[in-house]
């Protein structure tokens, strides 16, 4: 052995006699370094998410932390002494300093001089290339039946928060690319997923279905890479809040991170002052109609995850219009030229008249109107700091399969249809475009397109 390994006859007899020590669980000199290094990762990490939210990290709170992610990590020997955090401030090169900051209140007076500044901070960017992102929540199966016991609720791991995702929506000033849709949700791997490869929409999850830092630099790292791609030299503006993180541990090539001054995003976001409103009015709506077509026919479904990403991407795509987010940026003060006095937006039908709403009022006995209904969601949480086990897990680049085992029952998977299902499927569609007055030349182009890939790549 000691040739084989090049190494003298004395090496190989310490290490026969050390074999109960090196064999034994706890002692691993490898395994024991790389804990060290997912302590240190989930402890700078914490510190990160504090420091972003305002909120003050002492010494003390670092000890702590230390022990319990230490508890985590099986490091049960680990004793987050003093000398320790001295090494540790001194190796990330950290200092405690006292925190200042403004108050909570929203100071009309900043809002009107943050909006003449918006000018400057422009710069010589176009339309085109002016962007606004935001999160909101989506109690994604909730009918109007249900809207009194869903109103107000904050849904912080509450009873309903199985049936809520987070979506971030974001587009162009000038309404002429909007971003695809992430959607949040709280498992990796649903039911009504299986067989799916792809999907309509971006989406990821974490317990509780919101945005967190992980989350927000994951999608920004996405939408740069497009941007890169295409050439494109681009401007975010974001709001202030923690899961936004302004240190970045990526580069971003394309796009330039602004955020809005703290505590006054209701009064400057684009997105905030109609577009998502406008989007959650054409989503609900597409529900409604889905299950006043269920009364008429008797054919009764449930609302599965999957269903609801094709209607998100349906409401964002094919019905928030570029008007609508022209106006809204306008109303933010993203303007140079003239101040333009924005009228409150027309929806396409009216909130309470939908064509058969009194009808589904009266088969399922609710009196909430359209608004209220389509205001259920409006004050849930959609953002958060990583809690010790997200942290842990993150460090650890641990990604637990997780099967939603709430999914609607009965929810039948997806199957790939056959050749012979495509070309009839395509004969279908080939047939209503024929049959229809005035359709756009598009049409044709796009279904051509399908047929080609489908047919001869697939």
């Amino acid at each position: 052995m000691a040739k084989k390994f090049k190494v003298t006859p004395a090496t190989i007899s310490y290490i026969c006699s050390c074999q109960n020590f090196i064999l034994d669980d706890s002692w691993c000199g490898k395994a024991k370094r790389i804990k060290s290094q997912h302590l240190e990762c989930a402890i700078l990490t914490l510190i990160a998410q504090l420091r972003e939210h305002g909120l003050p990290v002492s010494g003390e709170i670092i000890q702590q932390k230390a022990l319990t992610f230490a508890r985590k990590l099986d490091m049960h020997d680990f004793t987050a002494s003093n000398g320790w955090l001295e090494k540790f401030k001194k190796r990330n090169n950290m200092t405690f300093r006292r925190i200042t900051g403004e108050g909570t209140s929203v100071d009309l007076v900043r809002v009107t001089d943050w909006k003449q500044t918006i000018t400057e901070i422009l710069g010589n960017y176009t339309e085109d290339n002016i962007y606004n992102a935001d999160e909101t929540a989506l109690f994604f199966k909730c009918l109007p039946d249900r809207t009194y016991a869903f109103k107000g609720d904050k849904c912080i791991g509450g009873k309903h928060s199985k049936e809520r995702i987070t979506i971030m929506l974001g587009s162009n000033m000038s309404g002429t690319h909007k971003l695809t849709p992430l959607v949040i949700g709280k498992n990796k791997s649903p039911r009504c997923f299986k067989n799916v490869k792809s999907l309509p929409v971006l989406y990821n999850h974490n317990k509780k279905a919101w945005m967190n830092s992980e989350l927000f630099q994951w999608w920004l790292t996405k939408i740069d890479e497009e941007f890169h791609l295409e050439n494109r030299k681009v401007i975010m503006f974001v709001d202030n809040c923690p899961a936004h993180v302004k240190k970045l541990s990526v580069t971003l090539q394309s796009i330039k991170l602004i955020f809005f001054p703290p505590n006054m995003t209701s009064h400057v976001q684009p997105l905030d002052l109609g577009v998502i409103k406008m989007f959650k009015h054409y989503y609900r709506r597409s529900l409604v109609l889905k299950k006043i077509e269920e009364i008429r026919t008797d054919n009764w479904t449930s609302i599965t995850l999957l269903d609801a990403l094709f209607h998100i991407n349906d409401s964002w795509r094919n019905h928030v219009t570029t008007d609508i987010i022209t106006k809204c940026f306008l109303r933010a003060g993203f303007h140079t030229a003239q101040s333009l006095e924005i009228t409150e937006m027309q929806q396409e039908e009216s909130a309470d008249r939908l064509n058969g709403w009194d009808a589904l009022q009266k088969f399922a006995n609710f009196d909430a109107s359209f608004s209220e209904y389509v205001a259920i969601d409006d004050e849930v949480t959609v953002e958060g700091l990583l809690d010790d086990s997200q942290i842990i897990d993150m460090v650890q680049s641990n990604s637990v399969e997780d099967n939603d085992s709430d999914d609607q029952n009965g929810s039948i998977p997806r199957e790939k249809p056959t050749k012979d299902e495509q070309k009839y499927a395509f004969q279908i569609i080939e047939n209503l475009l024929v049959t229809s007055e005035d359709l756009p030349n598009e049409m044709f182009v796009c279904l051509s397109t399908l047929q080609h890939y489908f047919m001869n790549k697939c």
